[in-house]
């Protein structure tokens, strides 16, 4: 029996198969896309975005008071997430803080910035890392 034959014979159920394979297999895609799309924050491709100017917050001891000046006052920040997600994330959600609870060694250091994110966002990169802090004048209560 040569391949012709065994590729010809009942050719009509042949086409016939590979058709409802094809229906089966696109009725599927068909639902599968439908449900994870229906307004879900978690649907889309991943993507990627930079939220410029995000301002940075100091956190400090509630019974010391200090004034700092940073230098920047505002970072980049670059993150990845479904599309869908970062298309419903304002940059009032990204929260980036200068931790200063234990009281500076000097007036003028650098400190090393924390970066708070939404579930299901990953975080790439922050730019700049770290920020120089001046320490300006304390007063307490």
């Amino acid at each position: 029996m040569g391949i012709y034959r065994a590729v010809t014979q009942h050719f009509g159920w042949k086409v016939a198969s590979f058709l409802l394979a094809v229906a089966v297999w696109g009725l599927v895609r068909w639902m599968t896309l439908k449900e994870s799309s229906d307004g879900r924050e978690d649907s889309g491709l991943m993507a990627t975005r930079v939220y410029q100017n995000v301002p940075i917050l100091i956190s400090q001891q509630a019974t010391r008071f200090r004034e700092y000046t940073i230098q920047p006052e505002y970072v980049s920040v670059k993150v990845r997430a479904r599309s869908a997600l970062l298309e419903a994330t304002p940059a009032s959600r990204i929260r980036v803080t200068l931790d200063l609870t234990e009281p500076p060694s000097s007036s003028r250091f650098r400190a090393p910035l924390q970066c708070k994110l939404p579930d299901r966002i990953d975080l790439m990169f922050v730019e700049p890392l770290e920020v120089v802090v001046t320490a300006e004048s304390e007063t307490g209560f």
